[in-house]
Order: structure tokens, then C-alpha cells, then sequence
């Protein structure tokens, strides 16, 4: 539920500024004390907002803006970059 992603997202916040960035998205996923398995699934359900299996630079900006969270396209990109990754890649 949407609930249940917020709750995730505020528990991997880890500098309280109200948004998560890349680096913040991996480590709580990969941290087994903040995500099982199940959780991790309804986080990244929830964000393939167009239902494709993968995270892309649109799916982001889509739930973020359905959270009412303010996101810019620059933004979304600099998340890509710093994961060191084309905005064009689809993440799975």
C-alpha cells in the first residue's frame, strides 16, 4: 500500500530531509535490518508505477509526485549519475 511505502521511505531517510536519493535507495535495500525481502518487493512494486517490472527515470518522477513530493527532472538525473547510471537505464 502506499502507507506501507512512505513508512519504508521515512525508515530509509537516513538524513531526515524528506527525500530519498540514490544512495539511500540501495543501501536500504540491501540492508536486511530495514527491508526484508517481502518489504523490498512492496518498495519497488510501488515505485513501477506503469507496472514493467523495472524502475526508469518516468517511474521515479511519477511516484514521487503521487507522494506529493516535489522531484525535478535534474534531479531524478543527478540520482541516476550518482549511481553511476545512464537516466536511460532501467533498473530490475
Amino acid at each position: 500500500s502506499m502507507k506501507s511505502a512512505l513508512n519504508i521511505i521515512n525508515r530509509i531517510d537516513y538524513d531526515h530531509n524528506g527525500e530519498i536519493n540514490f544512495t539511500e535507495f540501495l543501501s536500504g535495500t540491501i540492508s536486511e535490518e530495514n527491508l526484508s525481502e517481502k518489504k523490498q518487493k512492496t518498495l519497488f512494486d510501488s515505485l513501477d508505477v506503469f507496472q514493467e517490472g523495472c524502475l526508469t527515470r518516468d517511474s521515479l518522477i511519477k511516484q514521487f509526485q503521487r507522494a506529493n513530493k516535489e522531484i525535478t527532472d535534474d534531479e531524478v538525473d543527478d540520482m541516476f549519475k550518482e549511481a553511476e547510471l545512464s537516466p536511460f537505464t532501467r533498473i530490475n
